[in-house]
C-alpha cells in the first residue's frame, strides 16, 4: 500500500554496521543489525518517497523496489554518501559505523603465536565531512547514537558538533540491538527532548516520519 506523498522527498538512509578487516578471516565491527535503517526504508517507501538504501553487512532480506547499495568499511560508506547526498532531501544516518580500523591489514591469516597487539586509528567522522555547508545546502540530517551514561548530554553535544537537524539517542541498558523495543530520546537544536515509549522498530519508524511531518520537512 504506497501512497504517494503530495512532497515526494529523497530519502537517504544508512544501516547497519561497518567491517574493518584485520586479516581475510577477522574484522572489528559491532552488534548493529540494521533493522532500524531497513524499518525507516520500508516506511519512507510506504509513503511514497523516493529512497536509496546505503546497506553494511547485514542478515535481512533485501527490500524489494528499494535502490540499495552495500558497503563493508566507514571509508567505503562515506564515498557512497558524497556521491548520493546531492539527491537526498532527508540522510537518516542509522548506520552503526565503527570508529575505528586497523592502521594494517594482513593479507595472510595472522597465526596464534603469544600476544598480539593490533594498532588502531581513527575513521572519517562521516557526519562532520557530510555537514559542510556546501554539502548539507538545507538538507535535514537525522543522526544515531547509542551511550553508555549521560544519554542526553552526549547526544546534544554530538547534535551540535555534527550540525544534526536531530539526533536519536538510546542508552545500552535498553539493549536496543535486533528486534528488541526501541524507546529513544529524540533532540533538536531548540526544544526540550521528546522521549519516546518502547515500541518496535516498524512503529519507530512510523513514529519517525509523522514527527518529522509536524516539523515540517514532508
Amino acid at each position: 500500500n504506497v501512497c504517494m506523498s503530495p512532497s515526494r522527498k529523497t530519502i537517504l538512509i544508512t544501516a547497519g554496521p561497518t567491517r574493518e578487516w584485520i586479516d581475510p578471516v577477522r574484522f572489528l565491527s559491532n552488534e548493529s543489525s540494521g533493522v532500524v535503517g531497513y524499518e525507516l526504508a520500508k516506511e519512507a517507501e510506504r509513503l511514497g518517497h523516493r529512497v536509496i538504501l546505503i546497506s553494511g553487512p547485514v542478515s535481512l532480506p533485501l527490500i524489494t523496489d528499494i535502490e540499495t547499495i552495500r558497503i563493508e568499511s566507514a571509508r567505503d560508506l562515506l564515498k557512497v554518501l558524497k556521491d548520493k547526498i546531492v539527491q537526498a532531501d532527508i540522510l537518516f544516518m542509522a548506520a552503526a559505523v565503527a570508529d575505528f580500523r586497523p592502521v594494517q591489514s594482513s593479507s595472510r591469516k595472522i597465526k596464534r603465536s603469544g600476544h598480539l597487539t593490533i594498532k588502531l586509528k581513527s575513521n572519517p567522522d562521516i557526519l562532520k565531512t557530510l555537514a559542510h555547508p556546501r554539502i548539507k545546502r538545507g538538507k535535514i540530517y537525522v543522526g544515531f547514537c547509542i551511550e553508555t551514561e549521560h544519554v542526553v548530554k552526549n547526544a546534544q553535544r554530538k547534535l551540535k558538533e555534527k550540525n544534526l537537524d536531530f539526533m536519536v539517542a538510546s542508552s545500552i541498558k535498553s539493549k536496543p540491538f535486533g528486534e528488541a523495543k526501541f524507546s529513544p530520546v529524540v533532540l533538536n537544536q531548540t526544544g526540550k527532548p521528546l522521549v519516546l515509549k518502547a515500541e518496535s522498530k516498524q512503529q519507530f519508524a512510523r513514529t519517525m516520519f509523522r514527527f518529522l511531518k509536524q516539523k515540517g520537512h514532508l
